[in-house]
């Protein structure tokens, strides 16, 4: 999207050739395409959240759903040091899991639940430097959270 609406405006851009500029009628098609291949493919990327490895839909996981939530309203990059110091201590600890932009992705046994209670308790504490317990209960749509 942003490519398309660089040559769009392109012909408007101090130093470029105003006359010149305008009178090539490919640079306009071009930006209209690109805007256009881009917003379907952010359209088709939005439907990506939960993760190909996780269980579930997002509303089916509180982590994931709470995480989605978190990088809607602040951004990837904090979210991505959330994520970071998750996995951290989920490799430290053995956990099946690791946190991503897409969410939880729980892999080995779909059974083995016993990591789940402790991982739920360190991702809140990483997610209290960000968001209150209110905030956070909210966003947690399973069992109300954890308040």
């Amino acid at each position: 999207v942003t490519l398309g609406l660089l040559l769009l405006a392109w012909p408007f851009l101090p130093a470029v050739d105003t006359a010149w500029a305008i009178a090539q009628p490919w640079g306009d098609l071009l930006g209209g395409v690109a805007v256009a291949v881009g917003a379907v493919a952010a359209a088709a990327g939005g439907t990506c959240v939960g993760g190909a490895g996780g269980r579930g839909t997002p509303a089916d996981d509180p982590i994931t759903a709470s995480f989605a939530a978190l990088r809607d309203t602040i951004g990837s990059a904090w979210t991505l040091r959330i994520a970071e110091r998750f996995n951290a201590t989920a490799e430290s600890r053995g956990w099946p899991c690791r946190l991503s932009l897409a969410g939880l992705e729980v892999g080995g046994d779909p059974d083995d639940d016993a990591w789940r209670e402790q991982a739920s308790r360190v991702y809140e504490s990483l997610m209290r430097r960000f968001v209150s317990r209110e905030w956070l209960a909210r966003h947690w749509h399973i069992r109300g959270g954890r308040g």
